[in-house]
């Protein structure tokens, strides 16, 4: 929708977000829905979007879906442009049962969440060194989890050792263990087939090995990498 006219009052801007596609809609000084409109979640559609809303006047503060998630390319375009951007992410039910859901009017009740003052948690900065935290955590979390689930695997692997290695595998009862187990075993002549079972069992170890200790190497970069920050 194009203005016909503008006002020097501030507006609220409300934004029902989603992957591809943000809904934003308009409210003046008296709580009236000015206009809506959709924009493509991308670089140029945010910058498409707040050209659109500062057409009609001043933007001070906005209601955005998601802020921390779908919302947050859009969050930190309007933070950058002195916006206050408010996280509405409880759906205000009373209107859903009267009025049903569309994203016109989750958008309108993102801006009405703002103008009445029922939501007021300020939404997340993911610009600075907390948002660069958060990630970092989340890549060595995921690190963490696969040293770990590689580690019971191995585990399995050596407590279901063929008859060749059985002896010497009983007595490797931690995985520093089951890693020097795994190291010292011989490799199989060039010609063993993988259809015997002690040559798959050295195959099958140092596989599981070479991926474990990826992953730890990953656990460390990112420690280092945290603890510099």
């Amino acid at each position: 929708m194009t203005p016909t006219t503008s006002t020097t009052q501030p507006l609220v801007l409300g934004v029902d977000t989603h992957q591809r596609r943000h809904h934003a809609a308009l409210v003046n000084a008296e709580g009236r829905l000015l206009a809506d409109h959709e924009f493509p979640a991308t670089s140029t559609g945010y910058h498409q979007l707040w050209q659109w809303a500062t057409s009609f006047g001043p933007i001070t503060q906005a209601g955005v879906e998601a802020s921390a998630s779908y919302g947050a390319g859009l969050t930190r375009l309007l933070t950058a442009h002195d916006v206050t951007v408010i996280d509405v992410n409880t759906p205000d039910l009373p209107r859903r049962y009267a009025h049903g859901k569309t994203d016109q009017l989750d958008a309108h009740a993102a801006a009405m969440a703002v103008f009445t003052g029922r939501a007021e948690a300020i939404a997340k900065d993911t610009t600075g060194i907390v948002e660069s935290v958060r990630m970092l955590y989340v890549a060595r979390a995921s690190a963490v989890d696969e040293a770990t689930r590689i580690g019971n695997q191995l585990r399995d692997l050596v407590t279901t050792a063929p008859a060749e290695w059985a002896d010497r595998c009983r007595a490797a009862t931690t995985t520093a263990q089951r890693i020097t187990l795994i190291e010292a075993l011989p490799t199989p002549a060039p010609k063993t087939k993988l259809s015997a079972p002690a040559a798959a069992f050295v195959r099958a170890g140092r596989s599981l090995l070479t991926r474990y200790r990826l992953a730890q190497r990953e656990v460390t970069d990112l420690t280092r990498e945290l603890t510099a920050l």
